[in-house]
């Protein structure tokens, strides 16, 4: 008898703990309470330069923040969450195809292109348009892009809304550590379509403390100038290429933006206006 009533309060004891360390969790980690989102929503992530799915080993300690974020977004979304891969340059090289998109997206970023001269733009929009037409159609659509792939994100999106007229509203656009300048023509252009309502939400999630941020400045001028900054460094912030000090860099790897952009997606719902997180 005293050993059932003993049991009892055991058993009693373990529900207790197993319950608060659920509560605590969630409250760790806010994201997890809110992880449903509706069958109405399709989004599509854009990764950043350093993403690629046959990294040599030696590199595979960059970019973590794009495997994290996938990871993530995929467990809580599944087939709703698609990577689009178009935008990875065909060259074999890695650290080739690193150094050329990060050239293309400072060298782009300022102004609206003509997104048919570009094959990897062209391969993102006509990624998403076909993924769209086969399981999009009726349902809310997100674009995330990071970095390099938040200017293929941008571009992409005004060629979807305004020249192939299938999607007729993007929900979401998140540009997160992106070197688009808010002032610049691509900018105003995003502003723009925001503010008629094509663009939802539009949102710069972006880190202070990252030098790649809004690099491409307002002009040619400035993203010439803003390569040569990447590339060389100058008295405020070093070489892209001293990988272990540049801020950029320790962003591409910063896994706290996955539950940043998470939690944007759910309370965007909520927003209005430009949002910087």
């Amino acid at each position: 008898m005293v050993f059932v009533k003993n049991f009892s309060v055991l058993k009693f004891i373990v529900l207790g703990v197993v319950f608060l360390l659920a509560i605590f969790s969630e409250a760790k980690n806010p994201v997890v309470a809110k992880q449903t989102q509706a069958n109405t929503d399709i989004i599509y992530f854009i990764p950043g330069a350093l993403y690629s799915e046959n990294k040599p080993q030696i590199w595979s300690r960059f970019g973590k923040f794009n495997t994290h974020f996938i990871a993530k977004a995929k467990q809580i979304y599944g087939d709703n969450f698609v990577v689009v891969r178009g935008g990875v340059p065909k060259i074999p090289l890695y650290p080739l195809r690193v150094i050329w998109s990060s050239r293309w997206a400072v060298l782009h970023g300022y102004e609206t292109i003509d997104t048919n001269a570009y094959n990897n733009v062209k391969r993102v929009i006509e990624e998403i348009s076909t993924h769209y037409q086969r399981f999009g159609k009726g349902k809310k659509i997100h674009i995330i892009g990071s970095s390099y792939g938040s200017v293929l994100a941008a571009q992409a999106s005004l060629t979807l809304l305004e020249q192939n007229g299938e999607i007729k509203q993007i929900e979401d656009l998140i540009l997160s550590a992106s070197m688009i300048h808010e002032k610049s023509e691509l900018g105003l252009h995003l502003k723009k379509l925001h503010q008629e309502r094509l663009i939802k939400h539009l949102t710069y999630d972006n880190d202070s403390t990252d030098n790649v941020v809004g690099i491409s400045g307002r002009c040619k001028a400035d993203a010439k100038m803003g390569l040569s900054q990447l590339i060389f460094g100058n008295q405020d912030n070093p070489s892209v290429f001293l990988w272990n000090k540049h801020q950029h860099v320790f962003g591409a790897n910063n896994t706290k933006r996955t539950y940043i952009i998470l939690d944007l997606l759910h309370t965007n719902q909520h927003l209005q206006g430009v949002v910087k997180h």
